[in-house]
């Protein structure tokens, strides 16, 4: 579905505690991309594209890491949450990194997924990092596998276009 009736999009997020801060927790959102259009019967569409946020709720807006991902990646990202979990071992998978030129530098963002073993237990998160930033969303197997289901379907939904017919 392309036209949005609304301005609203499709999001979910997942908290997690901040070891060091008492009161703070980190997340990740995981939303669809919508873009306003000057068309007044149809203000806003979707954008074809799947976005990530890491940030911290005692942190400004300014420390936020948010990325932009091509369906392709959306779903890549959710096999490697998959590989993941099936893994009996440690493993630390990634997309490739994002660049971008911003007032004459480059930004590199990388994202990736990891799992961690130590002795009877496990657990996972999902990383990112970008120039002197770093977010690390620690979940347990559910909430991974969930975000993995949740970018699956962004990417499958956020990759069909409409067109209207040729008459």
């Amino acid at each position: 579905m392309s036209a949005i009736a609304s301005a609203t999009r499709r999001s979910t997020t997942i908290y997690c505690k901040t070891k060091d801060r008492e009161k703070a927790s980190s997340g990740l959102e995981i939303s669809e991309g919508i873009k306003r259009t000057e068309n007044t019967n149809d203000p806003v569409r979707t954008e074809g594209r799947v976005f990530l946020r890491f940030f911290a709720t005692d942190q400004p807006k300014e420390l936020q890491i948010r990325t932009m991902l091509e369906p392709w990646e959306a779903f890549q990202l959710s096999r490697l949450i998959q590989q993941a979990v099936e893994s009996k071992e440690k493993v630390e998978l990634r997309i490739a990194p994002h660049k971008f030129t911003r007032d004459g530098e480059e930004i590199v963002t990388s994202v990736m997924v990891e799992k961690w073993v130590k002795e009877s237990r496990s657990g996972y998160a999902i990383k990112a990092m970008r120039k002197g930033l770093s977010y690390n969303i620690a979940m347990s197997e559910t909430h991974v596998l969930w975000a993995g289901e949740m970018l699956r379907a962004l990417a499958t939904s956020q990759a069909w276009q409409e067109r209207e017919p040729r008459e």
